[in-house]
């Protein structure tokens, strides 16, 4: 038989909230029948076929090193998601940038020094301090909190 396995990295922007956005990433398939023989003979290590699928998983999905992080860089890449690129209304696409921008950001956070990544976490608190007191800039408003009404006026203003 000749078998694939397909890598797929699934990210949600905030998988606590409802209707969040979620960001899918397909790899290259990996056919198993290369890696049949050292998969049979690497019992007690994993084998090349789980590195290979490790290797390419990683690839396609926003990781941070340290648990402990999350809490501080979750405002970051909410920040960085809500710039002026940020879309209206969910959509569907297939730009795999979006995805891959945050990644970036996400493994330059990991390999940040101890003492700079300190300085960050300091720094990081301005988004949560803008979000409490309110946004004021309307391309950084988060999209789910539009309702049926306001995109209906939205629409009549533009066609007039």
């Amino acid at each position: 038989m000749d078998i694939h396995v397909v890598p797929v990295g699934v990210n949600y922007t905030d998988s606590d909230k409802f209707r969040s956005d979620v960001r899918i990433d397909y790899g290259e398939p990996i056919r198993v029948q290369d890696y049949w023989d050292h998969t049979l003979q690497t019992r007690r290590k994993p084998s090349p076929l789980t590195e290979e699928i490790k290797t390419r998983m990683s690839e396609r999905v926003i990781h941070l090193d340290n648990p402990a992080d999350d809490e501080w860089t979750e405002p970051l890449l909410a920040f960085h998601r809500n710039g002026p690129s940020a879309r209206l209304f969910p959509a569907l696409s297939d730009d795999p940038t979006p995805l891959f921008e945050e990644k970036k950001l996400a493994d330059k956070l990991n390999a940040l020094p101890e003492n700079e990544r300190q300085n960050l976490k300091e720094k990081s608190k301005l988004p949560v301090v803008v979000a409490q007191i309110g946004n004021h800039r309307p391309w950084a408003m988060d999209h789910t909190s539009y309702s049926l009404g306001s995109a209906l006026l939205l629409g009549l203003c533009w066609i007039t």
